[in-house]
């Protein structure tokens, strides 16, 4: 039996901070043509986990949240 620790998620989220503009231009080919990639992309999933913190729901894990520049 799996124990209640097992994260199926963490490898995704952390391939999806190594591999960002991959993982945008293939599963958001639209979104990743308007993101400036000469400008570094900021993941703020200490920001996120801050805003949706709520001792009442124990422990809790964030999704991915990322600042990106659009191209203007």
């Amino acid at each position: 039996m799996k124990s209640s620790t097992d994260h199926y998620d963490s490898p995704w989220k952390e391939a999806i901070e190594h591999y960002f503009p991959e993982f945008m231009a293939f599963y958001f080919p639209l979104a990743h043509a308007e993101i400036d990639w000469a400008k570094d992309h900021v993941f703020l999933d200490q920001e996120l986990r801050a805003v949706v913190h709520d001792a009442k729901l124990g422990r809790r894990f964030v999704d991915k949240l990322v600042r990106i520049n659009v191209l203007t």
